[in-house]
């Protein structure tokens, strides 16, 4: 119950932003609203491709930090925030599972939306991804150009939400109507692989049910005969135990077997479809399979996961912050260690950031897979290294020692 009365709550605070009128509440214009198609996520491929990118997407921890001119300054409710994100972002899932379901739902719907819970401080204390059949954006009726919240229908009910109370993610191009962008650019490809499915099946179907035409030489027989004549010649020869594969047939009956050829698509129109329903959600063989190089993960990784973290950290950080928050430099960011995915031979390589105060110790580590030591998230530096403003003191000090010495020699 707990996460129906969250949803209750923002549908309540939208409720009173607006007016009673003798026929009900007036919420806003509502227009733009769309449908998903139900056999989308029936697809075999559909899935897979959701799912990898689900799955990759949700390996991303979120930092929530304020940056200051002296660096990086975690304060106590940045600590308790980036908390939530990471181990429980409501009460029914993980960090895990809510990054999984916030990208697949943007994937499967192109749009995904996430209620933001606060308490009592107007803080935020839970988010939740909003499951959906259909969407209507909500404008409001003075201005059409501004969208106040959105209404979903799921399991036969209607909800509506405040967009401030939202996270709103899109997979691409935001439509003019204020949803996402729809999938049915890639329908066409999933109807042909649909359509070859099928034609194989039927084609496999028609291979085994004719195998041959039974003629026999007598007069003119009815129909009942005719069928009594065929079934004791499949009892004979084709249901029986007999594996000889040779009929005996005397001259009034004679068998023509039927060499069946049903067209199906080739496998080359077959795998080009599959690539085209792989390409519009970013995705390609090797990383479906797990089957792939350092360079190819990086580049999956630049291309569908890195751009997907982008947005949903700047959308969370506007959640979560007020403008003069976000004035102060606070932020959420969502990132993954894409070096964990690299070569041993580019890990090793990568050992010598550590002594030049590129990289922590415990940060190589995590690059390793080895857990944090107590003292390491000291940068280090090699002595042959030294910063400008140290050589420039040590300089000063020695320059002053020196004129001081001179002026006790001259004394």
């Amino acid at each position: 119950m707990g996460i129906i009365n969250r949803l209750k709550r923002g549908f309540a605070a939208f409720k009173n932003e607006y007016h009673e009128t003798p026929t009900g509440k007036v919420f806003a214009a509502q227009y733009g609203s769309y449908d998903m198609v139900g056999g989308f996520m029936e697809s075999d491929l559909v899935q897979a491709c959701i799912s990898t990118n689900a799955r990759h997407t949700a390996k991303a921890r979120a930092r929530v930090v304020r940056t200051t001119d002296s660096g990086i300054v975690k304060d106590a409710w940045n600590q308790r925030l980036e908390r939530i994100l990471n181990q429980n972002p409501n009460s029914q899932m993980t960090g895990y599972q809510y990054l999984y379901n916030v990208r697949a739902l943007c994937d499967e719907k192109g749009m995904a939306l996430i209620f933001v819970d606060r308490g009592a401080d107007g803080w935020p204390v839970g988010f939740y991804p909003i499951f959906y059949d259909s969407v209507t954006a909500l404008v409001n009726p003075n201005d059409m150009r501004f969208c106040t919240g959105f209404e979903v229908s799921w399991g036969g009910r209607q909800y509506r939400f405040p967009l401030n109370n939202l996270i709103v993610m899109y997979r691409g191009l935001m439509r003019p109507d204020f949803t996402g962008m729809k999938n049915n650019a890639v329908y066409h490809s999933l109807d042909m692989l649909n359509i070859s499915d099928s034609g194989t099946k039927n084609a496999i179907k028609l291979s085994s049910s004719l195998r041959g035409i039974l003629k026999t030489t007598k007069g003119m027989i009815d129909e009942a005969d005719a069928k009594a004549t065929r079934d004791r010649f499949v009892s004979a020869y084709v249901s029986s135990g007999d594996s000889s594969g040779i009929a005996a047939l005397d001259s009034s009956y004679e068998f023509t077997p039927l060499n069946i050829d049903p067209k199906t698509a080739n496998a080359a129109i077959t795998q080009g479809y599959e690539k085209r329903v792989m390409r519009f959600f970013g995705q390609n063989d090797n990383i479906l399979m797990n089957d792939y190089t350092e360079e190819q993960w990086t580049a999956y990784y630049e291309g569908a996961i890195e751009p997907f973290l982008i947005s949903l950290s700047q959308a969370t950080t506007n959640a979560s912050f007020t403008e003069h928050e976000r004035s102060f430099r606070n932020e959420v960011i969502y990132e993954s260690n894409r070096m964990l995915y690299a070569s041993l031979q580019t890990k090793l390589s990568m050992v010598a950031l550590v002594d030049r105060e590129l990289m922590s110790p415990n940060e190589y580590r995590e690059v390793m897979n080895l857990p944090p030591t107590p003292d390491g998230d000291h940068m280090l530096i090699r002595k042959e290294y030294e910063r400008i403003e140290n050589m420039l003191n040590k300089i000063q000090a020695r320059l002053s020692a020196l004129e001081g010495r001179r002026g006790k020699n001259e004394d």
